[in-house]
């Protein structure tokens, strides 16, 4: 399957570094060292993982990100509900490479923590990313991408948020209240920020060194918000370009909005992307409603 051309979208290589927006990054956030956790997930990436044996000790050790793992291996995501009953089972249905972006996103959750009596609410920010990473993966199945990096990818997106947050809550405070007066969310971003969020976060990945088509995707997550896309030559899907189209499905899918809301999020050339014919539309929607009912538990 195949998407429609008609109008062009962001490529999946990450664009030669933007001194301008990399200095943007260090201002607004400071940039903290890249957290072990991420070191452990991209080393899987991008070389032979971790021995599932070992990466099954791992998880049991931690009840919690166990919980999070069966949740997810028993949700809809891969057809098998109710059925995987190990942490072993769910590591070798999921995979390793999906496997070790949860628990990067486990430990990332305990890392990175804004100031006491920060009004940003952690919890919902990963219930979130938790939906959008799953309902990225589902979607990129589809049409034949990896699903590993697309649940990474929508695990990730709003990093950009988080870093915010974490080191420079009064430039979030400032964004919040200019798009509580009615500005925009990408020009709010911009007047405070330079840049939007996303576009940040992608930056804060790219320096923490995430394979190029995941900064990409990233930063496309804005779902168009500067009235386009990127151009591109290859009229193939890429993982960019499926973000960048499924964004306002994957925002309703985080928000939990009901399964209704979410017909009218998408222009028809993206429906027609992702099912192909319009009697194909409900089933995707009620399977992403029902896999992030089950790995939120």
């Amino acid at each position: 399957m195949s998407f429609p051309t008609a109008h062009t979208a962001p490529t999946a290589a990450a664009p030669p570094a933007d001194p301008t927006l990399a200095e943007r990054a260090q201002r607004v956030s400071g940039l903290p060292a890249r957290p072990q956790a991420l070191t452990d997930v991209l080393r899987a990436l991008q070389d032979p993982p971790l021995a599932p044996a070992r990466c099954v000790a791992l998880i049991e050790a931690e009840p919690a990100l166990a919980a999070r793992i069966m949740r997810l291996a028993n949700s809809p995501f891969h057809g098998r509900a109710g059925t995987v009953s190990s942490v072993a089972a769910a590591v070798a249905l999921l995979g390793m490479r999906l496997v070790t972006g949860v628990m990067a996103a486990s430990a990332l959750s305990s890392q990175l923590r804004p100031p006491a009596g920060s009004p940003f609410d952690t919890e919902r920010h990963w219930r979130r990313a938790s939906a959008t990473a799953v309902g990225a993966a589902m979607l990129a199945m589809r049409v034949g991408l990896e699903a590993s990096e697309a649940f990474l990818a929508g695990l990730m997106q709003d990093v950009g948020l988080l870093m915010l947050a974490v080191v420079a809550p009064a430039s979030l405070a400032q964004v919040q209240a200019r798009r509580a007066s009615g500005l925009p969310r990408a020009a709010a971003e911009r007047a405070v920020l330079g840049d939007t969020v996303p576009h940040l976060g992608a930056e804060v990945c790219r320096q923490w060194g995430f394979p190029p088509s995941i900064v990409a995707a990233i930063g496309a997550a804005d779902g168009g918000a500067d009235g386009g896309a990127p151009a591109t030559t290859s009229a193939a899907v890429s993982l960019p370009d499926l973000l960048w189209r499924a964004a306002p499905l994957l925002e309703a899918l985080a928000q939990g909005l009901e399964p209704g809301a979410a017909s009218a999020a998408l222009p028809e050339t993206a429906w027609q992307a992702l099912t192909g014919a319009p009697d194909e539309r409900e089933p995707l929607i009620q399977s992403l409603w029902a896999a992030r009912a089950a790995v939120w538990g």
